[in-house]
């Protein structure tokens, strides 16, 4: 993979899930994308601190679990939405 912001965030996802590992990591990226879907609708805010919010309103992940090195996949796959957005208005 080389730059999230050559390819759309659902083409993205499906990268990370084709990488394999945890049914559990799988599952929190695809509840992740959700999220970020659902916020592009509303709102242009990719922040971490904003997408960590959402995430554990939904009992997805815990906030702060975004900042671990081991969370790199979850920030890149936020990054890519943010990068598909564009800047917030």
């Amino acid at each position: 993979m080389n730059s999230t912001a050559e390819i759309d965030p659902d083409a993205f996802l499906a990268l990370l899930l084709a990488k394999g590992g945890r049914s559990q990591k799988q599952g929190n990226l695809t509840k992740l994308h959700e999220i970020c879907r659902k916020q592009y609708e509303c709102s242009r805010d990719f922040s971490i601190p904003t997408i960590g919010r959402l995430c554990e309103a939904q009992g997805v992940l815990k906030a702060r679990a975004l900042y671990n090195a081991p969370s790199e996949d979850y920030r890149r796959l936020i990054y890519s939405w943010a990068t598909y957005a564009g800047p917030p208005a």
